[in-house]
């Protein structure tokens, strides 16, 4: 082609891209090069003719400016740049010519090709061999743009592989054993279970409360201490019972000292020198000071009672469950209805409380609706996943609630059948399956997908 470089550029949108240099395996875009002829390649591209440089003539300074810029970042001494239009076969004559070319919808430039001397005879007149290149190229490039878009090229091209002759056999026995899976997973039913998180707990729990404000003066158990009802567990301190008390035993031991002067003065006056009126008044004082004798006695057994109520009483067998009790509530005060802890019959029967999602909890009420049973449930313990234990739903809650991670959760307690025994910590994660009729294994394997689809999808495009 007499000359020593050329250069391919894509058109990409409204923008030119340099492809490919002879000479150069790797190209930089970012380069000086690259960019000055880029833009060189876009302003030329608007005359539909080809570009002889350096130029013989006066050029637009939308032209000439590129230009030059890029011949003093290429140190090219001459050149041509020829635009390559969409049509199936450029001309001789068309390629050569010097008028511009009618720019219609089938004439686009879809490429620039340069010819470059870097020495020698300056590059003036387009050669035969480069004609040649540039109708190869032209045809060259519009195909693989045709092919490039073609609508799922990657598809069927992949199925052209497939559907070759080597591989049709090997092709269709693949399909066939897959529609055989698909259909038997349609046919074949399977257990539908719902998953549940929770934990287990003894179905005997009983917490305590401070039953009022105060202070603990004595903590006779510990975290784990087995306890018998009835036991003593917590004694409690409020300083305000403790002031009433003292005040209205002190007013009680006022009265009760008026009261007996008030007694001996009316059975010394009865044999001396005491009037009838005075008698009056002294029996009639007396009347009051016995009737505020028994309010005050009448708060004082609500003020025992109150402070009975302080000393906290086990009110079943069982284990303290509760944690660093000592670090908490030892000579610390609580306020009234405050959880100190919890006493469980530990050796007693066991419950789970799970929490379902909210998207499987149609599932879960629709079965439970249509039967009468109760629910079966298959769990395990996070400290031993190797065994499965049974327990059946008996409380479904009417309403979901939000969880600590603010998801919608559905509260079922289930209870463990009598006739496990379980060694577990009350507490204990445990992860449940709740029995939810029979469907099909299509519909247990891809239920989230299925689930997806109407909720994010169609749900939208309907609506």
């Amino acid at each position: 082609m007499d000359c020593d470089r050329v250069c391919v550029l894509l058109r990409h949108g409204n923008k030119y891209r340099v492809t490919g240099v002879t000479g150069v395996d790797v190209i930089d875009r970012r380069g000086n090069q690259s960019a000055c002829l880029e833009k060189l390649a876009l302003a030329a591209s608007v005359t539909g003719r080809p570009l002889h440089y350096p130029a013989t003539e006066s050029l637009p300074p939308q032209i000439d400016a590129p230009l030059n810029e890029y011949m003093d970042q290429s140190l090219v001494q001459s050149g041509v740049l020829i635009p390559l239009l969409s049509r199936e076969k450029a001309t001789h004559d068309e390629l050569s010519r010097d008028k511009p070319t009618k720019r219609t919808s089938q004439a686009q430039p879809i490429a620039m090709i340069s010819f470059e001397r870097f020495r020698g005879e300056p590059l003036d007149q387009i050669t035969p061999a480069m004609v040649t290149v540039c109708e190869e190229a032209v045809l060259a490039l519009s195909n693989a743009k045709l092919h490039h878009q073609i609508f799922l090229r990657p598809l069927w091209q992949m199925l052209g592989r497939w559907l070759s002759p080597v591989r049709r056999h090997r092709t269709m026995t693949v399909a066939a054993i897959a529609t055989s899976i698909v259909i038997a997973s349609m046919v074949i039913q399977t257990d539908y279970k719902v998953t549940a998180t929770g934990t287990i707990e003894p179905l005997v729990v009983r917490n305590m409360f401070a039953p009022s404000d105060g202070v603990v003066t004595r903590l006779l158990v510990n975290d784990g201490d087995m306890v018998s009802e009835g036991d003593v567990l917590v004694e409690l301190e409020n300083a305000e019972l403790q002031r009433q008390s003292e005040e209205i035993a002190g007013e009680i031991h006022t009265v009760m000292e008026k009261l007996g002067a008030i007694n001996a003065s009316l059975v010394s006056g009865g044999s001396s020198r005491g009037t009838s009126t005075d008698e009056s008044e002294m029996s009639i004082e007396r009347r009051h000071l016995e009737t505020q004798l028994d309010s005050l006695r009448a708060q004082q057994r609500v003020i025992r009672q109150e402070k009975e109520r302080q000393t906290l009483r086990s009110p079943i067998t069982g284990q303290v469950i509760g944690w660093r009790l000592n670090q908490r509530l030892d000579k610390r005060p609580v306020s009234r209805g405050h959880r100190l802890f919890a006493v469980a019959d530990v050796d007693g029967p066991k419950t789970l409380r799970l929490q379902v999602p909210d998207r499987e909890t149609a599932a879960l009420l629709q079965h439970a609706d249509a039967n009468d049973q109760p629910l079966r449930v298959d769990f395990i313990l996070a400290t031993k996943p190797d065994q499965v234990w049974q327990a059946e739903v008996a409380e479904i809650a009417s309403s979901t609630s939000v969880d600590s991670e603010g998801l919608n959760m559905l509260d079922v307690r289930a209870d463990v059948k009598p006739d496990q025994p379980i060694a577990a910590k009350t507490g204990a994660d445990v992860t449940a399956g709740i029995y939810c009729g029979r469907r099909s294994v299509l519909s247990t394997w891809f239920g989230d997908i299925a689930r997806f689809y109407h909720q994010h999808i169609r749900f939208h495009l309907t609506r």
